[in-house]
């Protein structure tokens, strides 16, 4: 004990300056908010003042609406009388095109165009007003077709228009004058075809534009002649650069590219990125090459449109860019730090807004105006002072964490929790693992076997084990995890979702730490934050187990309020190893070099089973049973198969949820056909596999591994599962089972005809898989597999002593 005690005082000398102390992270944390509390609380810039313990300008700064003004005469008003205008779908919502662009031309004065409108708006803005800080001072409707975006030239002479739908113009160039107090605009440039972002050059010379039709490109024209001077190719197909804004300083040009919008759901091509170029407002030329480009897949910021940089660049050479994502709601914050020529996420800025499309912000920084498609709003945002200063300070917003050391004294000598004692007693020359679960249900799931499995295999490769759980619902599990480790530590901390971090979380992580001196701290989940946050500030090193593919699971999304981007952002930033449960899950880690790749452990010895066929043939599904998972597609197969196929048998097997008991009466009503059989939730995986002898998948969201699945191939059972998430990995098509697009019914039917004419190659498709698996999912392999990512970092960490 000595040795190990030595050692881990000196690695928290070492690593002075890579923690925090509490004093510190609360000082700097309270004096931050404090000054937002005490100038902006009658802004109603704070949706929730709990924010003790989070490094907010880094995290989620979200910013209310201080005012929010509705379109007069909106054609939302009475939509049935406007039915030629068509919805849109922005993921699994719809929305119409409404107020669609914004554009600051002085402090006091915006443009505001409306798609289906069609019309331009000036409105005179007036923050201090208390009757309406927005007055409409004059309406423009003849020849404004379909007008998506607007921007204003710095000079205040100008304003450019892009009509994305109209078959007469594509991108006019208007005169703007007052005289007599009154406004006119008279077009002197039409171009023609579909464009969509526009942003003006400082000096008010060049104007930028994309072009979104054919494959796209970004066009710079100078406004005098009106002759293009460069023409930027779009690389990045099949998206389409929608959003165009050159830097305050009129060095650098960004470029927000996406996919674009249609009448039908768009989420399996979505995608996005941000790519910054070198501009030079002389001459009015681009970069070759992007300096940097930010890319994101899946849902991550599927429906990005519109940026604009936000004031000018700070003293260390970071621009800050604002972009709005109609798919999330969201407006967000990038940083784009010219020196180090890299690209960040700073997190939300705003979150209230209705599918935000257009985005400006105002000549002296503090206020952003946000339009809307979904409800045919301006938003106006204010921005506290300081804001881009306290985001700006760091610009790694993890070295707020790095500041000062954290040492024992600062925690109270004793736990302030009475662990559940388990089986395995400390061996002083081991090192010690501290596993933290983030669920205990009363079922057990594929969060409670797969830490089951990480327990058992910590202890087989000889780690001393201390485990964390949220709860302690469910005995039985407990009882199995005391097997393996010292102690079991159960205490309140719950998913980072739109939440902030408990300070009292971390603290209780961190004192278990010391108290056990652990060594590493292992999260089972991506949705965990305090004990990432722990190890910061102890001397143990955190290994961040993935086993979700957040970028493209909308249902999980929904719950964290926040996009993937910045969740990793979030992540990644504080773990030192990231494990990947699949090569799905990895391509969301996008190759980075502290990720690591460990397929989940299957146990083929207590799956080793017959797959006995007699008069019927049983398909099956093994399921948690939410709705995302295809209940209501294995129901509508059942009843299809119903008369065609008698032999035919089909078992939901899990939890009685409000779909499955919706089914179990219509059946008893005789609404449903009795070759449905639903036996509710089985606790033994072996007994459930039994039930079936061909296993089905139809989950509308990827899975990151599929556990049900990889047992009923070690059961040597085949599978028909949708092609999405690791199931590729598990299934190869023809070999050990099928692969459909989701929602495919008819293909899944025509499979399941298919082994019920051709029992043989139940057995045959089943031997197969097994023996395809055993290779890359067996006992041994994890064992060895998790024993070399853990060597990896102790020599690491010896190397750093």
């Amino acid at each position: 004990m000595k040795k190990k005690h030595v050692k881990n005082t000196l690695r928290a000398l070492a690593k002075r300056f890579y923690s925090i102390s509490l004093s510190s992270f609360n000082n700097l944390i309270s004096k931050f908010f404090s000054y937002l509390l005490d100038h902006y609380r009658d802004s109603k810039l704070i949706e929730n003042t709990d924010c003790t313990g989070v490094i907010q300008s880094n995290f989620l700064c979200r910013l209310q609406a201080q005012y929010i003004h509705i379109a007069e005469d909106s054609i939302l008003n009475d939509i049935s009388k406007n039915s030629h205008y068509i919805p849109y779908a922005v993921g699994d919502r719809k929305r119409y095109a409404t107020c669609s662009g914004v554009a600051w031309i002085n402090r006091n004065l915006l443009a505001v165009v409306n798609l289906y409108g069609q019309h331009l708006r000036l409105y005179h803005f007036d923050p201090e007003s208390a009757a309406s800080p927005l007055i409409l001072l004059k309406e423009f409707s003849d020849d404004i077709d379909y007008p998506e975006t607007v921007a204003a030239s710095p000079d205040e002479k100008k304003l450019a228009i892009a009509h994305s739908l109209s078959e007469t113009k594509g991108l006019t160039i208007n005169n703007l004058r007052k005289e007599s107090g009154y406004y006119s605009i008279t077009s002197n440039n039409i171009r023609y075809g579909t464009y969509h972002g526009l942003g003006f050059a400082p000096n008010s010379r060049f104007l930028a534009a994309t072009q979104i039709k054919d494959n796209g490109f970004v066009e710079i024209v100078e406004l005098e002649s009106g002759v293009t001077t460069d023409m930027l190719a779009n690389h990045l197909l099949p998206m389409r650069p929608k959003g165009v804004a050159i830097s305050k300083d009129g060095l650098y040009l960004a470029v927000i590219s996406a996919n674009l919008v249609k009448i039908e759901d768009f989420l399996d091509k979505a995608g996005s990125a941000i790519s910054l170029y070198s501009f030079n407002q002389q001459t009015g030329i681009i970069g070759q090459k992007p300096i940097t480009e930010f890319q994101m897949a899946g849902n991550s910021l599927s429906g990005i449109e519109c940026c604009t940089f936000l004031a000018q660049p700070t003293k260390n050479d970071i621009y800050n860019l604002l972009t709005v994502d109609q798919a999330t709601d969201h407006v967000l914050m990038y940083s784009f730090n010219a020196s180090e020529r890299c690209i960040k996420c700073n997190g939300i800025i705003s979150d209230d807004a209705l599918f935000p499309h257009g985005i400006d912000v105002s000549p002296r920084g503090n206020y952003i105006a946000v339009a809307n498609y979904g409800d045919d709003t301006l938003r106006m945002i204010r921005l506290p002072g300081d804001l881009l200063q306290s985001i700006n300070q760091k610009t790694d917003w993890t070295q707020e964490l790095t500041d000062n050391a954290f040492t024992a004294n600062q925690l109270p000598s004793k736990l302030d929790i009475s662990p559940v004692t388990g089986f395995q007693e400390i061996i002083p020359d081991r090192q010690t693992v501290m596993l933290c679960g983030h669920m205990s249900g009363e079922t057990l799931a594929g969060a409670e076997r797969s830490l089951l499995d990480l327990a058992r295999a910590f202890n087989a490769i000889q780690f001393n084990l201390i485990v964390t759980l949220p709860s302690a619902d469910n005995q039985e599990y407990i009882e199995n995890i005391k097997q393996y480790c010292h102690e079991i530590y159960i205490f309140d901390y719950a998913l980072f979702t739109h939440r902030s971090p408990s300070e009292k979380a971390v603290r209780q992580f961190s004192q278990i730490i010391i108290e056990h001196q652990v060594d590493f701290v292992h999260i089972n989940t991506i949705t965990l934050f305090e004990p990432l946050l722990a190890t910061k500030r102890t001397s143990a090193k955190s290994i961040l187990h993935v086993r979700e593919i957040i970028n493209q699971d909308k249902f999980l999304l929904k719950n964290f309020k926040m996009s993937a981007e910045m969740l990793l952002s979030i992540v990644s930033g504080l773990a030192d190893i990231i494990i990947g449960n699949s090569q799905a899950t990895m391509s969301m880690l996008d190759s980075s070099p502290n990720s690591r790749l460990l397929y989940n452990l299957i146990d083929f010895d207590h799956f080793k089973m017959p797959n006995l066929l007699g008069d019927t043939i049983n398909f099956g599904m093994i399921s948690s049973n939410p709705p995302q998972k295809g209940l209501v597609d294995f129901i509508n197969i059942a009843q299809s198969c119903a008369s065609r196929l008698p032999q035919a048998r089909f078992i939901l097997i899990g939890p009685i949820t409000p779909i499955v008991q919706q089914a179990k009466t219509d059946q008893e009503r005789g609404l449903l056909t009795k070759n449905l059989i639903f036996p509710g939730y089985i606790n033994e995986s072996r007994q459930a596999v039994s039930m079936i002898n061909v296993m089905l998948s139809l989950s509308e969201v990827p899975e990151s591994f599929g556990r049900s699945i990889a047992e009923a191939i070690a059961a040597e059972r085949p599978v028909i599962a949708t092609n999405i998430g690791a199931m590729p990995e598990l299934v190869q098509h023809g070999h050990n089972g099928f692969l459909v697009k989701p929602k495919a019914l008819e293909a899944v039917q025509k499979h399941i005809e298919f082994f019920c004419e051709h029992p043989d190659k139940i057995v045959s498709m089943g031997k197969s898989g097994k023996k395809i698996s055993t290779s890359i999912f067996s006992e041994q392999v994890f064992f060895n597999k998790l024993r070399q990512i853990y060597q990896e970092i102790s020599c690491h960490d010896e190397i750093l002593m």
